[in-house]
């Protein structure tokens, strides 16, 4: 079974993909993976993701297994939509909100109302920072994670080991609601979620996402990164921007490290050719970059609003649509290495 089937004259490409994460970001990612899935122009031989890339994975493995690229286009949507759904039921009044932050900050500092605040001051829903709710229950009720160990391409989920400062990577048969919540878990924002007496925290600190799973756990030589965070080019002008700037620093560090060292090994096998090992091969990584206009939805990650979510799965069809027009004729490698397979 492919995601894609060959057409004459144009066999399907192999890839496997990594999904950057964001919150309600991972909707731009759905337009993104909802194109792909419709042109059929891949075949998938891996996903890796981090936070809102490792749903948008485990949705792609569910719908896949289920109903093939018309399952995981079902499955995208429905999570998105009752996302939308859940937190709607749970909105709230933003200045209530705010009062009432101020009222407990002034009374007490304490963790839960750094909590309390961080979370007033990004989201417009009310939700749990020890259940993760109504993030846990939209996933539990959408995904069956019996389905995807049976999808036919391997899947990667990273969390940070909050002890360890370790990257954890969960392969498929791993993966449940509490290793998704972990990968999505925002310090300030929720507690560190528990798995087998270790705790985690979002995946996006140590990879966002990892690559290296899909390197040494796939056959595919081109890796299609789908980038959910447009870089700025200005100088950050106020205390909100220094801080969304940080966060940004934050969550690339990893996958910018991760991608020059892919660049150092390429630069020593292109001078010493002779000298590469069996089992080595060429990776070139393709970056679906961030639609020019998600500039604009800084600071709203925790924006689940319907509205909000089809206008960024709207701009990812947009973006991967005509990035797809000139893939097959450009170069499109950003850095062309040999890894181990």
């Amino acid at each position: 079974m492919t995601v894609s089937e060959e057409k004459p004259g144009r066999p399907p490409r192999r890839v496997s993909l990594a999904l950057q994460g964001g919150g309600t970001m991972g909707a731009y990612s759905w337009g993104v993976l909802d194109t792909f899935l419709e042109r059929d122009h891949f075949e998938f031989a891996g996903v890796t993701g981090a936070s809102a890339g490792a749903l948008n994975a485990a949705l792609l493995a569910d719908g896949f297994a289920r109903d093939g690229a018309a399952g995981a286009r079902a499955q995208l949507e429905s999570f998105w939509l009752r996302l939308s759904a859940v937190c709607a039921a749970r909105r709230r009044s933003r200045f209530s909100g705010a009062f009432r932050s101020l009222r407990d900050w002034v009374g007490s500092v304490t963790a839960a109302t750094v909590h309390d605040v961080a979370g007033r001051a990004l989201a417009d829903f009310e939700f749990d920072p020890q259940t993760m709710e109504p993030l846990r229950g939209a996933i539990a009720s959408t995904i069956d994670f019996s389905q995807i160990p049976r999808a036919p391409f391997p899947v990667f989920v990273n969390a940070t080991d909050v002890r360890t400062f370790a990257i954890k990577v969960f392969e498929a048969a791993e993966i449940d609601v509490d290793v998704l919540c972990a990968s999505s878990c925002v310090p300030l924002v929720f507690d560190a979620v528990e798995i087998g007496g270790e705790h985690y925290w979002d995946g996006a600190f140590l990879g966002n996402p990892a690559l290296f799973p899909i390197i040494t756990g796939c056959d595919a030589s081109d890796i299609v990164l789908v980038r959910t965070a447009p870089r700025s080019p200005s100088l950050p002008k106020d205390g909100g921007d220094l801080l969304a700037r940080i966060s940004e620093l934050s969550f690339s560090a990893a996958l910018a490290r991760e991608r020059r060292a892919i660049d150092f090994v390429s630069d020593l096998v292109r001078q010493s050719p002779e000298k590469i090992r069996p089992g080595l091969r060429e990776i070139r990584i393709h970056d679906v970059p961030p639609h020019p206009e998600l500039g604009g939805w800084k600071g709203r990650a925790f924006d689940a609003s319907e509205s909000n979510l089809r206008r960024l799965h709207a701009l990812g069809r947009e973006a991967s649509a005509s990035w797809l027009d000139g893939f097959e004729t450009s170069a499109g490698s950003v850095s062309q290495t040999v890894a181990r397979r």
